[in-house]
């Protein structure tokens, strides 16, 4: 879960594209914005 918060975060950083976090971890775009959408993975809180 931790692993999915990261991910979300670097894709929320200004100036990185979700397509270049999505490469960095070998993934596809269309699941981390899935997850950007999923408020468990795209906050700190539970």
């Amino acid at each position: 879960m931790e692993r999915l918060r990261s991910i979300c975060m670097q894709a929320r950083v200004s100036g990185v594209s979700v397509a270049q976090v999505a490469r960095r971890y070998a993934m596809n775009t269309n699941l981390i914005h899935k997850w950007l959408r999923d408020p468990r993975f795209s906050s700190g809180e539970q």
